[in-house]
């Protein structure tokens, strides 16, 4: 059986194990055992129940200069969540174009030829005249044009992120024995 020891934080390949061996005061990490009245909700106030620990990494707690965790120093709260993060970066990048419009806007006009009114006699009475096969055409096509572009565009993403790159974790006091 491998045992890993951090602090009063065990962890075994069998579930279950260390309770049946070491007693009630073992529970695991699953957010469900309250801490009132245990030694451990004395030391985590504001707590009410052990950590939920499923899925997540266990992390040191930060003894001094946050060197190795930018975001929490040796006074943060044990066991306190730290959520999946990625470093603050950048990204360049560069698109050329070109192109052109289509060449629509052609058109034409319809009209037809047919009883029209002509001018007026020397009388003063309205002339008439037939036009002869009573016509329809159509005007020449026009308005059609494109237009050609061409251009390029570059630089930089905003920055986004952390001041890490971590998974999702819980930091503990951790501890070597070195005797």
């Amino acid at each position: 059986l491998t045992t890993f020891v951090l602090s009063d934080l065990h962890t075994y390949l069998f579930s279950g194990y260390i309770a049946a061996v070491n007693g009630a005061c073992w529970v695991p990490m699953d957010g469900v055992k309250a801490l009132s009245g245990t030694r451990l909700g004395a030391i985590l106030t504001g707590m009410s129940n052990v950590p939920q620990g499923g899925g997540m990494f266990i992390r040191a707690q930060e003894y001094s200069t946050g060197d190795n965790d930018p975001e929490r120093s040796s006074g943060s709260a044990i066991a306190s969540f730290q959520d999946q993060g990625y470093l603050s970066h950048q990204h360049y990048f560069s698109q050329s174009f070109s192109g052109s419009t289509s060449n629509n806007g052609g058109h034409t006009h319809t009209y037809s030829n047919g009883d029209q009114n002509g001018g007026e006699t020397d009388s003063g009475e309205a002339e008439r005249y037939q036009r002869p096969n009573n016509t329809t055409s159509n005007t020449g096509s026009a308005g059609d044009h494109s237009h050609s572009f061409s251009g390029s565009v570059s630089g930089n993403t905003s920055s986004n992120g952390n001041n890490e790159t971590r998974p999702k974790n819980l930091n503990f006091w951790v501890y070597i024995r070195v005797n």
